[in-house]
């Protein structure tokens, strides 16, 4: 372990030091009781878990497609059992309360478990613009009983009903908890991208994301609960072996101010419902995929 955290810190080295990572556990691949499902087939990606999410209680989420369940960890990484699931969800995420949301999104299906062990399982119809848009459904987010079906720059609310989910118009930008919408527009250059943060239809804030090479996707991620803001982004850099994908964490205060980076490295499977969480106290959670398994990284906030 303490071998593995060496590479992982000489590899992260983020740019400020407020984070300290550690593994929080190791998964082995495999269907075993503590194992997370791996597809390899000969001229395909690999496919492995879709999503990871911190609950409020700190407890570990992780998506394990393959095997259709979700792997329960606690604090300190140790298992503590799993759900099984009625599909093979490719996104999950939880709210505040301790509810658990899955979206099937290739079948237009979401499950919702409660936190004393209640189901309920709902189908849903995507508006035709959704259908005929270039950006998919990556993510389900929900806050204070609402949810959203979201894309990495825009969302559909959807109101739950007995047995289905009514799926309204596009929303452009990503909801917060603080009810705060944020959209991410291009800045002057490939480098640059700006994200314009609005409160009760008007602007209040604008956070700028640069990039040492040309950007590519940014995303709002999540609000912790003093208000601090994470944003991902994804661009390209210079290095002696090549060119290669230069993933980040960004935080910024309540005011806009950048006050950390944390790099993340890319995974050997794509998670598609996201492979980085932050829980209410804002540090900083990363599923990573490797050829020998999956670690837990966590990201302590000092």
């Amino acid at each position: 372990m303490g071998y593995v955290l060496g590479i992982l810190c000489t590899f992260l080295s983020p740019a400020r030091a407020e984070y300290v990572p550690d593994v929080l556990c190791e998964l082995p691949w495999g269907d075993g009781t503590d194992e997370v499902g791996l597809i390899e087939a000969e001229g395909q990606e690999p496919q492995g878990p879709g999503a990871l999410a911190v609950g409020p209680d700190y407890r570990v989420y992780v998506l394990d497609t393959v095997n259709r369940r979700i792997v329960k960890l606690g604090l300190d990484g140790n298992f503590l059992g799993f759900i099984s699931l009625p599909f093979p969800a490719l996104s999950l995420c939880m709210d505040e309360e301790g509810r658990v949301y899955v979206l099937d999104p290739d079948r237009s299906r979401m499950a919702v478990y409660g936190p004393k062990g209640s189901y309920s399982e709902y189908t849903y119809q995507v508006p035709e613009p959704l259908l005929e848009g270039t950006l998919p459904v990556t993510r389900v987010l929900a806050y204070r009983r609402q949810v959203w079906l979201s894309t990495y720059r825009d969302v559909y609310p959807v109101q739950l009903y007995p047995k289905a989910a009514k799926v309204a118009w596009r929303l452009e930008g990503i909801p917060g908890s603080s009810g705060r919408i944020y959209r991410v527009r291009p800045g002057e250059d490939d480098r640059t991208a700006y994200i314009e943060v609005s409160e009760g239809g008007g602007p209040v804030l604008e956070l700028s994301v640069r990039s040492e090479g040309p950007l590519g996707t940014v995303t709002f991620l999540k609000e912790d609960e003093r208000g601090f803001i994470y944003v991902a982004s994804e661009g390209l850099r210079a290095t002696e072996m090549g060119i290669e994908v230069l993933r980040l964490v960004l935080r910024y205060s309540p005011r806009g101010e950048l006050l950390d980076e944390v790099e993340v490295p890319v995974g050997y499977t794509y998670c598609y419902g996201g492979d980085v969480d932050v829980d209410r106290e804002g540090n900083i959670y990363h599923l990573w995929t490797r050829r020998e398994g999956v670690q837990v990284v966590r990201w302590r906030l000092r």
